[in-house]
């Protein structure tokens, strides 16, 4: 959630702080409810644009509705919090772990203060030897856990970054199963890292603004993920298909071309958005699908 529950921002960052968010609470927590959104991450460069008050405000008003945020938090350990679901799975007990970030960027250090101290309310630093240490800790205590890790990171409208890569491989070093990252307002590319995903960006979903993407000569498509569980089709040896699979459905976001209206890709436009995103992806561990919504399907063995 990219806005802060509050109809005015800081005072202190007017003129120090590009592009300032803010909105309707009432309205835009309405409109959250109405998409039946369960769970909201903090983490990321305008949770704290109406202040620090502002942001406890919204993680307040949040979790009294019933969405639950994570990634942001009245000190550190509460900022460092992660998502925690628990399901079945069939027989299976299971736990999904979403871990919100956002990476160190020396403004928001120094001049804003951005990130969560031990006294201090903020958003979560992206620290992949901390998310390791509380991966360890949660592997012992939770059924059959599936740990994703969520960062906010990267250049916007940009390619992936070699800051991003390292990132995701010191991610996946730590013990994620799964890094999507978001924060470039561009669907960027999927690698496979130490037979892992990490799908660097997911672009848009809802952004109320112009789109930037003709100008900058951006590709006009976004990511929209989801984790099936369950046993997957069978391979053609007739082994059993992978019990968790990521899905990854490419959508049009230039705001120029739909009106503030995303939508679904067409069949030319899916294709090219799945060339783009799975170019250094090994293409045999990745199937498409059209069952009434476009997809890519990566089977995740082992999990």
């Amino acid at each position: 959630l990219e806005v802060p529950l509050s109809d005015r921002p800081d005072s202190g960052l007017k003129g120090r702080k590009n592009h300032l968010g803010w909105s309707d609470p009432e309205l835009t927590l309405k409109a959250l409810q109405q998409a039946r959104i369960s769970a909201v991450s903090l983490a990321n460069n305008h949770a704290l644009d109406c202040g620090r008050e502002a942001m406890l405000e919204t993680v307040k008003r949040l979790r009294e509705a019933g969405i639950q945020t994570f990634g942001a938090g009245a000190d550190a350990t509460a900022a460092a919090r992660p998502l925690v679901r628990r399901f079945r799975d069939g027989a299976r007990e299971r736990a999904l772990v979403v871990f919100g970030a956002f990476e160190r960027r020396e403004r928001y250090q120094e001049a804003y203060r951005w990130y969560a101290t031990p006294g201090m309310a903020g958003v979560n630093p992206l620290q992949p030897g901390h998310i390791g240490e509380s991966i360890m800790r949660l592997r012992d205590v939770l059924p059959d856990p599936v740990f994703v890790a969520f960062p906010h990171w990267g250049n916007v409208y940009g390619q992936v970054s070699e800051a991003q890569r390292a990132g995701g491989a010191s991610l996946i070093g730590a013990g994620a199963d799964i890094v999507i990252g978001h924060g470039t307002h561009a669907g960027q590319a999927i690698e496979m890292v130490a037979g892992k995903p990490v799908l660097y960006g997911l672009g848009n979903f809802v952004w109320n603004t112009p789109g930037r993407y003709g100008k900058l000569g951006c590709p006009p498509y976004s990511l929209v993920c989801s984790l099936a569980f369950g046993p997957g089709p069978a391979g053609p040896d007739g082994a059993p298909g992978a019990n968790v699979r990521l899905r990854v459905y490419p959508i049009v976001t230039d705001n120029m071309v739909t009106r503030l209206r995303g939508r679904p890709t067409s069949d030319s436009e899916f294709a090219e958005a799945a060339g783009l995103i799975t170019a250094g992806l090994d293409r045999g561990l990745t199937r498409l699908h059209d069952r009434g919504l476009r997809h890519l399907e990566i089977p995740l063995p082992g999990l």
